[in-house]
């Protein structure tokens, strides 16, 4: 294994071990109306490529990281999105 392989190795577990405190981030970031439209759009994007893949492997190894998550991440984050889509349906019906 080259020096190179190592540190993406170690990267991805860093990341992995920090994935919780990433969604909590990016849908925090997606749910402040403060932020500007790009970064809300970037977050939402960023957090979609967390949760799901066209690639089935992917996708199922996203359903399983899911699965393993801590229960209060999981419902912050499913609470989160939920808020934030009701909010655009009632946008959208108010226009």
């Amino acid at each position: 294994m080259c020096c190179c392989s190592f540190y993406a190795s170690a990267g991805l577990i860093f990341l992995f071990s920090q994935q919780p405190e990433f969604l909590v981030a990016l849908v925090s970031e997606l749910a402040d109306a403060t932020k500007s439209q790009v970064a809300r759009m970037a977050a939402g994007l960023q957090l979609k490529n967390q949760l799901t893949s066209k690639d089935a492997t992917v996708r199922l190894q996203y359903q399983q990281r899911w699965m393993t998550l801590d229960d209060k991440i999981k419902s912050h984050v499913k609470t989160m999105v939920r808020n934030l889509v009701e909010l655009k349906c009632i946008s959208f019906h108010q226009v």
